[in-house]
């Protein structure tokens, strides 16, 4: 690997896919975070190699463990004012909000289609005092509402089903309950977001294995770590370690003569 690639790889931070888009220039991104920062506040490799005395195998002494480190996380961009900032205009969805985000969308669809709607005049109608809204907090200071709305195509007589969301208090847009709603539905109680990283991940991590990371001039980065760690088989086969003797159970007899004995 030549070394301005290898430097190219190193510097490499975060890796994102666009899941999908809702329109109104918003989107639902799968982003992968794989810049790690050591104690010390340098930048470590997410994926690294270690190498280790092993006597698992007859014909090799030395084996190799591949590690990988990464975070995965989904995030919904929409329109901001401030385009700037990294953090304005996105609403940040971690593993750990993934299970109440999933609560509150399964609870909105299931009254998606409830008698809120009307129809006055042969038009779609929405009774205003009937609206429902719910609200999630995935991360502090992310705020994501579904309400109960009209959703207009092309023209004013093309009515159909919405939902309206609402970021932050700040931005605002309604999608058709029939289509985007149910494939933003689909995404968030079908994701995966390790699998999905991972996936993401792969094509990256794939340049580095078995290829010396000598060749960056980051001096404190080596291809392989070397450490001396014992597979399993080495416990159990070391004559320091405890001999555990299985007997069978004793049947009722010789409990019987045992306890009297």
């Amino acid at each position: 690997m030549g070394e301005m690639r290898s430097v190219l790889l190193f510097q490499y931070e975060r890796l994102v896919d666009t899941v999908m888009d809702f329109g109104s220039n918003v989107s639902l991104k799968l982003v992968v975070d794989i810049g790690i920062k050591d104690k010390d506040g340098n930048k470590r490799r997410s994926y690294e190699e270690y190498k280790y005395t092993s006597n698992k195998y007859k014909n090799e002494n030395y084996l190799i463990t591949a590690k990988r480190n990464f975070n995965s996380y989904l995030r919904i961009e929409y329109p901001s004012e401030n385009k700037e900032e990294f953090n304005k205009g996105s609403i940040v969805i971690p593993p750990h909000s993934i299970l109440g985000l999933r609560d509150k969308v399964r609870t909105f669809d299931d009254i998606l289609f409830d008698p809120y709607y009307i129809t006055r005049e042969n038009k779609l109608d929405i009774l205003s005092n009937k609206i429902v809204t719910i609200e999630s907090y995935p991360m502090r200071n992310n705020k994501i509402e579904f309400s109960h709305s009209l959703y207009e195509g092309k023209d004013s007589n093309d009515l159909d089903y919405g939902v309206n969301i609402g970021f932050n208090n700040s931005f605002y847009f309604t999608i058709r309950s029939t289509t985007k709603w149910k494939e933003f539905v689909y995404n968030i109680l079908t994701c995966d977001l390790y699998l999905w990283g991972s996936q993401l991940i792969a094509p990256y991590t794939a340049q580095l294995i078995g290829n010396s990371l000598n060749d960056t001039p980051y001096s404190s980065i080596k291809r392989y770590n070397i450490e001396t760690v014992y597979e399993p088989e080495d416990y159990i086969n070391n004559e320091n370690s405890s001999n555990v003797v299985r007997t069978k159970p004793l049947d009722r007899e010789s409990k019987i003569k045992s306890f009297f004995d």
